[in-house]
C-alpha cells in the first residue's frame, strides 16, 4: 500500500560551517519535500498450519532540498526493508522461530552518492518440550551493520540466551534463565542524515543467571 505526500515551505534551513561550529539559519526560499512509502507482505501456512513462512517488504523515498554554506543542495534518501520469517512446530516436542530484518539505505546529495549502509537483525530460537513438565529454550540475536566504506569498521554482535523450567508438581515450578552467555559488552553503529552522521555506542546488559521458584497455593 502506497502513501505519497508532498509538503511545500517558504523557508529552507541553511547550515554554515565556521571554525568548527555549525550555525543554522533559515532562508526565504521555497522548497518542497516529497515522501513516498509502500509496504506489503505475504505468508503461507504449511503442515496443516503448524508452520508459517512469510515475507514483509517496505520501501520509502524522501526527496527534498537543504542548504549548506549558502548553496542549495537537493537530496534523496531511499530505504528498502525486507523481513522474511519462519515459525511454528516442527513436531510435538520441538518448535522454532526465525526472523530476519534487512535494511538497505541510499543517500544522494546533489549528484554525489554516499556509501550505502546495510543493517541486519535476525533472531533464532528453539523450544524443546520433552514432556509437559520440562521446557527448554535456546535463542540467539545477531546484529550486523555494513557501512560500505573503508574508513568505517563493520559492526557485528551476537547475543545468546537460554532458559529451562521444571514443573515439579501442581504447586511448585522451578526456572533457570541465563542472559548474554557470551558476555558481550557494547554495540556500536552509525546513522546517516541529510548532512550528518552520528555514531552511537550502547552498553549491553551483562551476563546474568536467574533462578526462580514459583509456589501456587
Amino acid at each position: 500500500m502506497a502513501f505519497p505526500t508532498y509538503n511545500r515551505s517558504p523557508y529552507i534551513s541553511n547550515k554554515k560551517f565556521v571554525n568548527g561550529f555549525i550555525f543554522t539559519t533559515y532562508e526565504p526560499l521555497f522548497t518542497g519535500a516529497h515522501n513516498f512509502n509502500t509496504k506489503g507482505g505475504v505468508s503461507k501456512g504449511l503442515c496443516h498450519n503448524r508452520l508459517v513462512i512469510g515475507l514483509e517488504l517496505s520501501y520509502s523515498n524522501i526527496s527534498a532540498a537543504t542548504m549548506r554554506d549558502d548553496a542549495k543542495q537537493d537530496f534523496r534518501q531511499e530505504v528498502l526493508t525486507a523481513n522474511p520469517y519462519f515459525k511454528g512446530s516442527l513436531n510435538r516436542w520441538l518448535s522454532m522461530n526465525y526472523t530476519i530484518n534487512v535494511n538497505v539505505s541510499t543517500l544522494k546529495i546533489s549528484s554525489q552518492s554516499s556509501s550505502d549502509p546495510i543493517s541486519l537483525y535476525q533472531t533464532l530460537s528453539f523450544t524443546i518440550i520433552p514432556d509437559d513438565n520440562f521446557h527448554f529454550t535456546l535463542g540467539g540475536e545477531h546484529y550486523y551493520t555494513r557501512f560500505g566504506d573503508s574508513q568505517t569498521k563493520d559492526a557485528n554482535l551476537v547475543l545468546i540466551d537460554a532458559s529451562a523450567s521444571w514443573q515439579i508438581n501442581a504447586k511448585i515450578r522451578l526456572g533457570l534463565t541465563a542472559r548474554n552467555l557470551l558476555d558481550r559488552q557494547n554495540y556500536r553503529y552509525s546513522t546517516f542524515g541529510s548532512l550528518s552522521r552520528t555514531d552511537h555506542i550502547y552498553r549491553i546488559r551483562p551476563r546474568n543467571v536467574l533462578l526462580t521458584a514459583q509456589l501456587h497455593f
